[in-house]
């Protein structure tokens, strides 16, 4: 095959799946699922253009305080309303921020760095005053803060890992193939039929039981689950095409070797652990409220489903086939990019989360193109966002 019907073919592959992430964003946009970062009254839907009372805005007036009741600037303030982030900002140096919304039923969530998480439920009628003290709550385990407690333990398994890597099968870092090229057709697809076999069966499975049983049973999960339907379903496709025709551009990564299963496992591990560390993680998927944190279904959903299909398609299939056509440089950027898309369509455009979410798919990518599997990130990823979820339970219970 020619050089320039590959790049044809990749192309037309890239055409279609933003269309289909455009399609998608749109389909959210106009659930309001896209949240706006505001400092200031925007001035819409006021009173003064004549707007029927129903709807019109109303103003909520948030001020930050910490226990002296000192201003405190920065803080991270974000509106949850049907557990999509809404609207969010930070603070000024008056502690102050304030938000535009129509009447409803809200969640407020505070964040600030060495403070403690809070959040308060807000039933919102109309132009609402809401202060909130915050307190210095670094948590923390025989003296020793919970963050550093997390990266020492992921580097100890990381140390476990280097010095039994033999065992582990966890090979030496080799010179990448392709790091700037493109590669031969069918160099990036590490998959065998047993893999395929598990990850159809487990994709379908995990697709009826979102269409079946949490679409119609779980409102407040509705768009988050048609989010994974989508993505699961695209991965799917993906991996079809590839097996069943190989002149499709399309690689893919499976689970590796077996016998590297369990180093694969504690890599996933050792990442998950330092990178929550290192990122100060506390609760970056604060997206839901007590009334459903709690439910077998969001934890079905956050740790199973979403690290399974978005690692099954980012990592699975996204990655190796940008390795392939265009260089792993290009693929590490680019899946991080479209991951970062991804949970803003998802998730709402909250900041600090997307910055989060960006870098999680940087280091991910660089560990499955180099292992060649991503079962080492589908761990981490589960592991990050099981974490998140007990987080958020720990600071708002």
């Amino acid at each position: 095959m020619s050089k320039k019907k590959g790049l044809n073919r990749v192309a037309i592959v890239m055409i279609a799946f933003i269309l289909i992430v455009s399609s998608l964003g749109l389909y959210f946009f106009m659930l309001g699922g896209v949240g706006q970062q505001t400092a200031y009254p925007s001035g819409l839907y006021t009173e003064s253009e004549g707007e029927p009372p129903m709807f019109q805005n109303h103003f909520l007036n948030v001020t930050t305080l910490d226990k002296n009741d000192i201003p405190l600037n920065n803080v991270f303030v974000i509106v949850f309303e049907n557990n999509i982030a809404r609207l969010n900002g930070y603070t000024d140096t008056e502690g102050k921020i304030a938000f535009e919304m129509p009447t409803g039923e809200y969640l407020v969530q505070f964040e600030k760095y060495k403070y403690g998480i809070e959040s308060e439920y807000l039933v919102f009628g109309g132009d609402t005053d809401l202060s909130k003290s915050m307190e210095i709550e670094e948590q923390l385990v025989l003296g020793i803060p919970s963050w550093l407690i997390m990266v020492i333990i992921g580097v100890g398994i990381f140390g476990l890992i280097y010095f039994n890597r033999k065992d582990l099968q966890i090979g030496k870092w080799k010179k990448p193939m392709n790091w700037t090229e493109h590669a031969r057709p069918g160099s990036w697809t590490f998959i065998d039929k047993s893999t395929k076999a598990a990850l159809y069966g487990i994709s379908l499975a995990l697709l009826v039981i979102l269409i079946a049983i949490i679409v119609p049973n779980v409102p407040s999960l509705e768009n988050m689950a048609y989010y994974y339907v989508v993505l699961g379903g695209i991965a799917l496709i993906a991996l079809w095409m590839e097996g069943v025709n190989k002149r499709y551009p399309i690689a893919a990564l499976g689970f590796g070797k077996k016998d590297a299963l369990m180093g694969n496992v504690l890599i996933g591990a050792s990442f998950a652990l330092i990178f929550i560390g290192i990122t100060g993680f506390a609760s970056q998927l604060n997206i839901l409220d007590i009334s459903t944190i709690n439910s077998v279904a969001t934890l079905f959903v956050l740790v199973i489903v979403a690290s399974f299909f978005e690692e099954a398609f980012y990592s699975g299939v996204l990655a190796p086939t940008l390795a392939e056509k265009t260089g792993i440089a290009s693929s590490i950027l680019i899946t991080g990019l479209l991951f970062t898309l991804g949970h803003g369509f998802a998730y709402g455009w909250a900041l600090i989360p997307l910055i989060i979410a960006f870098a999680f798919r940087e280091v991910a990518t660089t560990i499955v193109l180099y292992r060649k599997s991503w079962i080492n990130v589908f761990v981490a990823h589960a592991i990050i966002n099981m974490l998140s979820v007990f987080t958020f339970v720990i600071f708002t219970g």
